[in-house]
């Protein structure tokens, strides 16, 4: 029985560090497409800039992340209310 919990244990913390790698993933990406849009914009003089779109393209897509995951625990804990509701 200690076996099997320490390896819930074990697939639970690897599922964690597939989240996190993940996540970074999804940041470098919104980080590396906002650039050329920066780089364009700081070259044709206007403003916002190369420094200005990257940071917001990130700060987005924290955002975002921060909006998904919370949609989706409310997603399931609306989930184990109604099954627990229609269990007699």
């Amino acid at each position: 029985m200690i076996d099997a919990a320490e390896a819930i244990s074990e697939q639970r913390r690897d599922i964690g560090r597939f989240i996190y790698v993940a996540h970074l993933v999804e940041l470098l990406v919104a980080f590396v497409l906002a650039i050329p849009i920066g780089w364009d914009r700081e070259r044709d003089t206007r403003s916002p800039g190369l420094r200005t779109f990257p940071l917001a393209a990130v700060a987005f897509q924290r955002y975002e992340m921060a909006i998904a995951l919370a949609l989706v625990n409310f997603l399931i804990l609306r989930f184990w209310q109604t099954l627990k509701c229609s269990i007699p």
